[in-house]
C-alpha cells in the first residue's frame, strides 16, 4: 500500500529536506556540539505530502485538517515507533515546516506544539492539530505579511519524550533591541518555560557581556554563554534558543536566528520634560510613538482596536487577535519578557513596545491620547491632542 519507512524516521535518520528547519538546526546541533537534544521521532514532509494525496486535499488552506484521515497501517506503524523510542512516557508533539526560522521570518509561536501527551488518541489529535496550525489564520495572516505562499511550503512533525527541567528559559547570543552582538540575553524561570515563551509571565533576566566567557567557570551563565557562543559558529549567525535544565546537564529545544538585528528607530522630535509621566517599561522595540491608549481585558476589546491606536495588555498579548489588526496600531505596552515570540513578532513588525510595564492609575487614562517612548522606556499623557 505506502512505503511506511519513509514516513516515519528517527531524526538521526533523516534527510534535511525531510524535516522542516527546527528540527534540521536539532539535528545539526546534535552532530556537532555534545548539548542534548530530546530523542525524536519525526514524521517526515513525505508524509504531509502523502497525506494530501491520500484525503484528495485539493485547497490545504480551507480544508477541516481536525477531519485528517490518516490509514490505520500507517497510525500502527506510528503507535509502534513511539512504544519502542519512549515506552509509555508523555510526549511532546511540535510541528516543523520548511519557511519558520528563517531569517527573515521565524514565525514565532505561529505554529503549534502540544506537550503531555499521554494516549494515541491525543497523540493523533495532536498531529492533526500540528497540520491544521500550518493553515490557521494566524499563520495566513503572518505568511500573507511576509509575502510566503504557505500552499507552496511543507511541514514534519517531531515526537519527542517531555523532559522534566528544574529551570528552563530564552537566550539570546545578540541584543535584539538595540542590536548589540556583544551581549548575551537570558529570560528563564523554574520548571517548563512555556508561560514566558508566550508572554503572559515576568521571566528573571540576566544579561551579561560575551567577554565574560573569559572567566572559565561551571555556573548556568557560563554554560548558556558557552553554548550560545558554539551555536553562533555552527548556524552562522546569532541565536534564539530554548533550553532546559535537568539533573545539571543542558538541553536544547530550539535554535533559530534572530531576526531583528538592525531595527529602524521611530523618534517622534517631541519634548517630553514638560509631560506628566504615568507608567514606565522595559523596551522591546525601541521607538516613539503617539495614540489613543487602548486597554486589552479579553478577545472582545481587539474587536475595538482603531486606527493609529496604542494597547495596552494587561494580561499579555493574543497573537492570534493581534495579527490582524497589527498594521493599525501605532505602539504596544504589554506584561512578559523581550525574548517572548510575541515580542520577537512585534519587532519583526517594528513597533514601539515597553514590556513589564508599570502604570498608574491605567483606567484613569484609558481613551486618552499618551505617548509612548519605548527608547527611554517610559510612558506620557500628550496634552497637546
Amino acid at each position: 500500500m505506502v512505503m511506511e519507512k519513509f514516513y516515519i524516521k528517527q531524526l538521526e535518520e533523516t534527510e534535511d529536506n525531510e524535516i522542516g528547519i527546527k528540527l534540521k538546526n536539532l539535528k545539526i546541533i546534535s552532530e556537532k556540539t555534545n548539548y542534548l537534544i530530546p530523542k525524536t521521532i519525526v514524521l517526515t514532509t513525505d508524509f504531509y505530502k502523502f497525506l494530501i494525496n491520500y484525503n484528495k486535499i485539493s485547497n490545504p488552506l480551507s480544508f477541516k485538517w481536525k477531519k485528517l484521515k490518516i490509514p490505520v497501517v500507517i497510525k500502527n506503524k506510528i503507535l509502534g515507533e513511539v512504544k519502542k523510542t519512549f515506552g509509555n512516557k508523555p510526549l511532546v508533539i511540535r510541528s516543523s515546516t520548511s519557511c519558520e526560522d528563517l531569517l527573515h521570518s521565524s514565525f514565532s509561536g505561529i505554529f503549534s506544539s502540544f506537550l503531555n501527551i499521554k494516549d494515541k488518541k491525543n497523540l493523533f489529535r495532536a498531529i492533526r492539530s500540528c497540520y491544521a496550525s500550518f493553515f490557521s489564520k494566524r499563520a495566513i495572516t503572518y505568511a500573507r505579511h511576509r509575502n510566503i505562499k504557505l500552499k507552496k511550503e511543507t511541514i514534519s512533525i517531531g515526537i519527542q519524550k517531555v523532559i522534566r527541567v528544574k529551570t528552563s528559559g530564552i537566550a539570546f547570543t545578540a541584543n535584539p533591541v538595540f542590536g548589540n552582538k556583544n551581549k548575551l540575553i537570558l529570560e528563564y524561570t523554574r520548571g517548563l518555560n512555556t508561560r514566558i515563551i508566550a508572554g503572559y509571565k515576568s521571566p528573571k533576566y540576566i544579561e551579561v557581556s560575551k567577554e565574560t566567557l573569559g572567566n572559565n567557570d561551571n555556573s548556568l551563565i557560563f554554560q548558556l554563554l558557552k553554548m550560545g557562543s558554539l551555536l553562533e559558529k555552527i548556524l552562522n549567525r546569532p541565536q534564539d534558543i530554548e533550553w532546559g535544565i535537568k539533573n545539571n546537564k543542558l538541553f536544547i529545544f530550539q535554535s533559530r536566528p534572530i531576526t531583528t538585528l538592525k531595527n529602524k528607530t521611530k523618534k517622534l522630535g517631541i519634548t517630553t520634560s514638560h509631560l506628566k509621566q504615568i507608567g514606565y517599561g522595559k523596551p522591546a522595540v525601541i521607538g516613539q510613538c503617539t495614540g489613543n491608549l487602548l486597554i486589552l481585558k479579553n478577545k472582545n476589546d481587539y474587536r475595538r482596536i482603531k486606527k493609529g491606536d496604542i494597547l495596552l495588555a494587561k494580561n499579555g498579548i493574543n497573537i492570534d487577535y493581534l495579527l490582524p489588526v497589527i498594521s493599525k496600531i501605532n505602539g504596544i505596552i504589554s506584561t512578559g519578557g523581550i525574548l517572548s515570540h510575541t515580542a520577537t513578532i512585534i519587532r519583526e513588525f517594528q513597533k514601539p513596545c515597553l514590556v513589564e510595564p508599570f502604570y498608574l492609575e491605567k483606567e484613569k487614562y484609558k481613551n486618552r491620547n499618551i505617548i509612548l517612548d519605548a527608547i527611554n522606556g517610559k510612558i506620557f499623557i500628550y496634552n497637546n491632542l
